[in-house]
């Protein structure tokens, strides 16, 4: 066993011509070299023991002298390697190992023939026509690879060939999918006309088929006919429909929001009153929802009130931190950090504005804690005095 760069190798002495290198499984890397049983002289001092005399050495010595100390091989096949270099031609592959197609180094079936590219030059093996799927996994059109065939089926993964698998065509649709006209894909009723095409040959959205569809619960048919979008994107200021008609002034202005959402001042969307006290989203007429419904509002599980009580933000200790979360500034304001009790383990800084996480020596020590730095100004530091 040799230590080279930090690597633990086997080493053999060979009837080779060249030396080559292998990888064992589990095992330490192997180094063949270039050698004869009857040359090989043992190259071990006094101190070490030889396996053979005249041919080997179980040495342990860093001395830069290669040696072997697993024995001298002439029949490849009982090593126990994974993969051959240097033109190894008549070498055979372990169980649960194939051949590449233009090296002889020999790869993982399981993960080879599933779409992990291990060879070289990146191409599956051809033995991999002989290597059966497991269950749930089918062959794509090379009948190379295998392939989950719910992913497939459902276009979330993709055969290396780009193919769609032919076992695509029996394959059983999941509840509330269907299947496309052509037969090679599922897809979930949801996505049936609903302006995007989702099924090879966009059978989905053929318009024959449209007119006649039923949008899935929770969905509505524009005015053309042939799109279902969902309810809660009607008037919801951006346009969904491909013909405009979630969004014509008309229908906006007496339309009725969904309960939890809001009318914007002009009357013509709907927000959701979470989104918009949250600060995620605006009315498109500049409508200011915290100084309106948002007072009202109460906001969800992990998130406060700003102290002007207009809209809600997360409560990762975001009040009185020296960051201003709230989009009038009132987490950070003089008038409310002053008066404010900081949440445990946080204390006050010296000034009593802001809220920070104690750490030993932290005051007075040349750097500031504090947005202010009354952690380190002269009259705290001197007298114990805050400043103000």
């Amino acid at each position: 066993m040799w230590d080279i760069g930090n690597q633990k190798w086997n080493t053999y002495w060979t009837n080779r011509s060249t030396a080559y290198l292998a990888a064992n499984e589990g095992k330490p890397p192997s180094l063949f070299f270039h050698g004869s049983e009857e040359k090989r002289i043992c190259e071990c001092g006094i101190s070490q023991t030889c396996q053979r005399s005249n041919v080997l050495c179980n040495c342990d010595i860093d001395d830069g002298i290669w040696r072997s100390d697993e024995g001298y091989v002439t029949n490849k096949d009982a090593l126990p390697i994974v993969a051959f270099f240097a033109g190894d031609t008549d070498c055979k592959c372990k169980t649960g190992y194939i051949q590449c197609n233009y090296s002889t180094e020999c790869v993982y079936a399981d993960l080879a023939c599933y779409g992990w590219k291990h060879c070289p030059d990146n191409t599956l093996p051809e033995a991999c026509r002989d290597i059966a799927c497991q269950k749930g996994y089918i062959k794509c059109s090379d009948q190379l690879q295998c392939i989950n065939a719910d992913q497939v089926c459902h276009m979330k993964e993709h055969c290396i060939d780009n193919s769609m698998p032919k076992a695509c065509k029996g394959f059983k649709c999941p509840e509330n999918e269907v299947k496309c006209l052509d037969g090679n894909k599922c897809v979930h009723e949801e996505e049936l006309c609903d302006g995007k095409t989702s099924c090879l040959d966009s059978s989905d959205e053929f318009k024959e088929f449209c007119r006649g569809h039923k949008c899935s619960w929770g969905y509505t048919k524009c005015d053309d006919g042939l799109q279902c979008i969902p309810e809660k994107q009607i008037c919801d200021g951006k346009v969904n429909c491909r013909d405009g008609s979630d969004e014509i002034t008309d229908m906006c202005s007496g339309y009725r929001c969904f309960r939890g959402w809001l009318k914007c001042d002009d009357g013509l969307q709907c927000i959701k009153l979470e989104s918009l006290c949250k600060g995620d989203a605006q009315c498109n007429d500049g409508t200011d929802g915290f100084n309106g419904a948002c007072k009202e509002y109460q906001c969800p599980h992990l998130y406060n009130k700003c102290p002007s009580g207009g809209q809600c933000i997360y409560q990762q200790h975001t009040l009185c931190d020296g960051k201003q979360d709230c989009a009038n500034g009132s987490d950070e304001s003089k008038e409310f950090c002053t008066y404010y009790q900081c949440e445990q383990p946080f204390i006050k800084c010296p000034s009593g504005l802001q809220c920070i996480y104690p750490r030993s020596n932290m005051y007075c020590n040349g750097v500031d804690d504090c947005i202010d730095g009354s952690d380190e100004a002269t009259n705290f530091c001197l007298y114990g005095k805050p400043t103000t």
